[in-house]
């Protein structure tokens, strides 16, 4: 019998999102599905400012990752945002949903995290169209799209 291995794509990925997750410590209650079927990686059901009690306030967030292999500090130097390749149903799901759904980035190279939420993604990139965004994106059939991520939406503590 061959040894089990571990898949280097999960453990980057469970890296980073031990990392997101700690820097809400104290701020908030983490949600979380028994099983991932949503397409969403984190939520929170976020304290008020300042103190313990939870406010009626819950975000949801798409975690995805760079590598420094992939996108390396130079690279990113040069960038005014990040394209990350999404499901296009899970774009459609996350822009429609009550609560916010924040697409959030990983780089490796900078060790940062950065994010918006996915309806200023999708306005931005739909604002010169004829329709409106979310009908321009409802009316999207390709199974992938690119999203930009602003490189000045840093996510710190």
């Amino acid at each position: 019998m061959s040894p089990q291995r571990l898949n280097p794509e999960e453990v980057f990925e469970d890296g980073y999102t031990s990392v997101f997750i700690s820097r809400f410590h104290g701020r908030g209650l983490q949600v979380a599905y028994v099983r991932d079927r949503a397409a969403r990686d984190v939520g929170f059901h976020l304290a008020a400012p300042g103190t313990m009690e939870l406010s009626n306030v819950r975000v949801w967030f798409q975690l995805k990752g760079k590598h420094r292999e992939t996108l390396d500090a130079e690279d990113l130097a040069e960038l005014s945002e990040v394209r990350i390749a999404v499901d296009v149903d899970d774009v459609k799901k996350w822009y429609a949903a009550p609560e916010a759904v924040y697409l959030v980035v990983y780089l490796e190279a900078l060790d940062e995290f950065i994010g918006e939420d996915i309806r200023d993604i999708v306005d931005r990139m739909f604002a010169g169209h004829r329709n409106t965004p979310g009908a321009t994106l409802a009316a999207k059939t390709e199974k992938t799209m690119n999203l930009a991520v602003s490189r000045d939406a840093t996510i710190s503590d």
